[in-house]
Parts: C-alpha cells; sequence; structure tokens
C-alpha cells in the first residue's frame, strides 16, 4: 500500500530539514534535497512500522492542495511503499538440518 505524506522542506544554509504537518514529532534532515528526500521516507518507514506493531490506526496523508505554503522553503509529498513493511515483525517459523 502506498502512503503518500505532504512534508515542509525547510531551506537551511548547510542543507534541508523536514516536518510533516499530519504527523507531529516525525523529523528529518540532509545535505541536499536528495538526500533530504531519502531520509524521509526511511522516517516514515520506521513511523509506520512502529505504529503497526504498537496496534495503531494509521494516519492517511492530507491533500497536497489543502497545505498551505511556507517562506523558508517548499511543500512536497513524500511517499513509501509499506507493503514490504507490514508483515516485518510477524514471527515465521523455520526448520532447519543440520547434518
Amino acid at each position: 500500500m502506498l502512503f503518500m505524506y505532504p512534508a515542509y522542506f525547510h531551506k537551511e544554509s548547510d542543507g534541508y530539514w523536514l516536518e510533516f504537518p499530519d504527523l507531529p514529532g516525525v523529523y528529518s534532515q540532509g545535505d541536499d534535497f536528495a538526500e533530504t528526500y531519502k531520509n524521509a521516507q526511511e522516517a516514515l518507514e520506521l513511523y509506520l512500522s512502529s505504529a503497526v506493531a504498537d496496534g495503531d490506526d494509521l494516519v492517511r496523508g492530507s491533500d497536497i492542495s489543502t497545505v498551505k505554503p511556507i517562506e523558508d522553503g517548499l511543500v512536497n509529498v513524500v511517499s513509501v511503499d509499506f507493503d514490504p513493511y507490514k508483515d516485518a515483525n510477524r514471527s515465521v517459523k523455520k526448520t532447519l538440518s543440520v547434518p
């Protein structure tokens, strides 16, 4: 399942930092925009994994058209495909035979 969240990318003299208006407390940063975006995806994966492990409902991201622009940066959507991660905490029984 693809999750998409708007994010505020704030420009600093030495890179970017970002925040998600729909996810208070979820932040990331990087030396350039590409690194910051990649780190934002990782932060989303960690947030979603933690929410699933805790049994919390997953918050849906706001429509990008409803998010107000900011003065010191830009608004962009960060997306993550959560399917590879949703069953990561599930126990799997494996049998091993050693000669």
